[in-house]
This record gives C-alpha cells, sequence and structure tokens, in this order.
C-alpha cells in the first residue's frame, strides 16, 4: 500500500469514527493554535499560563497514531481473513504489527491476533453486543436471541478445541444476519455493493467487500489445506478447516458483521415503528396477547416510572425511607425535564416506606403505574382507566404475578 493510498485509508477510517466530524474540528483548531507563536501566546494570556495546548497536541498525535495503525491493520489482516470491526482489541493489533515490522511474517502476527482474541473472555463479552440488535423490536429480539443461542453454543465448541463445530455455525449466522437485512448472500464473488455502507470500519472498501469474497471461492476438488473457505467447508471438500485460527476469523468476521448489520436493523426498526403507529394510531384495540395496540408514548411513560423508582431507591438507601416530595427528585434528563416529571402522580405512605407513583400517556386514555414497599417488592399497573392508588388491589400485579402485558413488551423510543 503506498503512503497516498494509506492517507486516503485513513481519512475514510477517521471519518467513520467522527461521523459528526466535532473531534476533527476540535483538533484542526488545536493544531492551527499550537502551530501558531501568537495565537499561543495569545490563549494563554487570555486563559492563563496553565492551558496546556501541549497535551492537546499529544491527544492528536495519539489519534492519528491510531488510525494509521488501524489502516495499515486493515490493508494486512483482512486479505489474511481478519475482519475489520470497531472492537478490535488495539494493543494486540498493536503488537501483530510490530511483530510483522521486526519479523516481516505474518505467520508470527496472526498468531499474536489469535492468542489476543481469545484471551481473558474477549469473543465472549463482545458477542453479547448480538443481543442490543433489534431489542427495541420484539421480532428482530426474538431472532437475534435465537442467533445468540447457536453462537454461544458454538462459543462452547470454540473453546473445548472443536473447531469443526463451531466454525460452520459461526459461517452461518453471519451468513443469516446479511440474508435478513438485504435478501442477498454474504459469501458471493465480485465486489458485493450490498456490504458496502458509509458508517462502519467492516463497511469500507477494505472490509468485507474485499474479505467475503476470498471467503466464497469455491473448492475445485477435496483437500486437507485447511483454508477458510465458506464453499468447501458447507460442502465437504475442505476437510481440514477445523483449527483455532479459523475458528477465531470466523468469530471475529461475525462480529464486523454485527458492527455493519446496527444501522440497518435500527431504520428496520424505526420503520416498523412508524407504520404500525400510522396503522393503530387512535385505535382503542388489544391484540392477541392483550397488548394496547397503539402505542404511542408508552416508552416515555414506562422511563419516566422506572427512573423515579432508581431515584427512590437511592432515597431508601441513604435515608431510610422514600422520598415524599416529587420536586426533590432529580429529574432524568436535568432541569429541562422537569415538564416530564410533573406529568407523574406520587403518594408515599406515612412511614416513608412504600410509595405508588402513576403516568398518563401523552395523547391517550392509558395509564402505567409503579409502586414498591421496602423489603417486599414493587407492583405494576397497565391500563386503560386510571388505578387506584391502594396496591393491594386486584388490578395491580405484584412480585410474584407475572408482569402485565404492556409493561412486558419493549417499547422504543
Amino acid at each position: 500500500m503506498t503512503r497516498s493510498t494509506e492517507e486516503d485509508l485513513e481519512e475514510r477510517i477517521f471519518a467513520r469514527l467522527d461521523p459528526g466530524g466535532e473531534l476533527g474540528t476540535m483538533l484542526s483548531g488545536f493544531c492551527a493554535l499550537t502551530g501558531d507563536a501568537l495565537a499561543l501566546g495569545l490563549v494563554r494570556l487570555l486563559a492563563g499560563r496553565d492551558v496546556d495546548l501541549d497535551t492537546a497536541a499529544a491527544i492528536d498525535q495519539q489519534i492519528q497514531g491510531l488510525v494509521s495503525g488501524m489502516a495499515r491493520s486493515i490493508a494486512l489482516f483482512t486479505p489474511l481473513g481478519w475482519a475489520p470491526t470497531k472492537v478490535v482489541p488495539v494493543p494486540v493489533y498493536e503488537e501483530a504489527l510490530s511483530i510483522y515490522d521486526r519479523s516481516g511474517s505474518a505467520d508470527m502476527a496472526e498468531q499474536v491476533l489469535v492468542d489476543g482474541w481469545n484471551a481473558d473472555g474477549s469473543l465472549a463479552l463482545r458477542l453479547r453486543r448480538l443481543l442490543n440488535l433489534g431489542s427495541d423490536d420484539e421480532e428482530w429480539s426474538r431472532i437475534f436471541r435465537g442467533r445468540y443461542d447457536l453462537v454461544r453454543k458454538a462459543l462452547g465448541h470454540h473453546c473445548t478445541g472443536a473447531y469443526e463445530a463451531s466454525v460452520p455455525i459461526v459461517l452461518a449466522q453471519a451468513d443469516g444476519i446479511v440474508l435478513d437485512l438485504t435478501g442477498k448472500q454474504l459469501f458471493v464473488g465480485g465486489k458485493p455493493k450490498h456490504l458496502a455502507d458509509s458508517e462502519t470500519l467492516a463497511g469500507l472498501p477494505e472490509g468485507l467487500r474485499l474479505l467475503a469474497p476470498l471467503l466464497a471461492e469455491s473448492h475445485g476438488q477435496t483437500t486437507t489445506s485447511g483454508s477458510l473457505r465458506r464453499h468447501g467447508i458447507l460442502h465437504g471438500r475442505e476437510l481440514g478447516y477445523g483449527t483455532l485460527i479459523n475458528s477465531t476469523k470466523c468469530f471475529v468476521l461475525l462480529l464486523a458483521v454485527m458492527d455493519w448489520a446496527e444501522v440497518l436493523v435500527q431504520r428496520l426498526v424505526e420503520k416498523r415503528r412508524d407504520e404500525r403507529e400510522t396503522k393503530y394510531s387512535g385505535r382503542a384495540e388489544r391484540d392477541d396477547q392483550g397488548r394496547w395496540l397503539d402505542r404511542r408514548g408508552f416508552a416515555q411513560a414506562k422511563r419516566a416510572l422506572e427512573w423515579l423508582s432508581l431515584v427512590q431507591g437511592g432515597r431508601l438507601r441513604q435515608h431510610g425511607r422514600y422520598e415524599t416530595d416529587l420536586a426533590m427528585a432529580p429529574p432524568e434528563h436535568g432541569d429541562w425535564s422537569r415538564l416530564e416529571q410533573a406529568k407523574l402522580t406520587m403518594r408515599v405512605s406515612g412511614d416513608g416506606q412504600s410509595f405508588v407513583a402513576v403516568r398518563k400517556v401523552d395523547g391517550q386514555d392509558y395509564w402505567f403505574g409503579l409502586g414498591e414497599k421496602s423489603g417486599v417488592g414493587r407492583w405494576l399497573f397497565a391500563g386503560d382507566c386510571e388505578p387506584p392508588t391502594d396496591i393491594a388491589d386486584g388490578v395491580w400485579a405484584g412480585p410474584m404475578d407475572d408482569l402485565p402485558s404492556d409493561w412486558a413488551q419493549a417499547d422504543p423510543g
């Protein structure tokens, strides 16, 4: 890779790490100041001699070094089967580059990556992000929970050395995610446009668009070469694929696909939510599981009550009783959200050991309620009438009851 090509890749990486441009603007300003003696003197005169622009310059150099290292890592390791992802263990990749620079051995550098990715539960922690995809949508959440269950089993195989089992499972899940979101496969030849985006490292032309065709190459005959080629593995033409390095690369590929999928999933979730709101707006109906169909404002109402519960728990621990004055409870998002907080009504028992709060949903005749008793548990209410303030009333669901269906349903926003 020439220096001009490397600089171009660095610029594109930085743009994806700083999509709003705020960090780049700040660093450019600091660089301009530190390079101008007159401007530097003026800043120190106005702000005092304690202003430390040298530190800012050092931060700028660190960021430039980080981005440069990422560019070199992508250029060197992606063609070897290591997908670029935002969750790479940076020190590991820095060490791998250093090993390569000193030895010229890609094998030695890759061994550093294998060791680093498999250290200290690194993969398991990062793979849990799969559960966050589509978590605001019931159908997508169900799909990704199912995928996570399979990936977790694959990780178990990986950790016990059964790489011949982990590799096909993970390849299938990575392919399935892409297929769900685009209607096209991950492992295709050429330069697949559906894998490109302007937001993620995985969506770089040097990312999945480069790697997927390499992994999609077909096998003309049965071999035991140990190559990571999806076609040969799943069609029984590559018999030596079950290795630690191949299994690790598959998990890293899945992490990259997860990065790539985040924005697409969120767009689909928002589109489905907008379509649902348009369809059911103003309709006082329930689905076959008893859930209210018009869910506008539900998320805000439930979040306000959950925040109050968190605040009241802190008051109880600190003072031995719940707060009686709602105005004394800190709002969720600063003073500007006092108007939202004022939509709550709250009653606290005389001994300060229990409270009940109720919130009417904006624009709807629907209410949510939350009550707690110290040392006993919490009570929840959801319904199309204002609940009684006595949580002993049967309309409230207690600690041993199932969640009300509209509390159990996840609501984005």
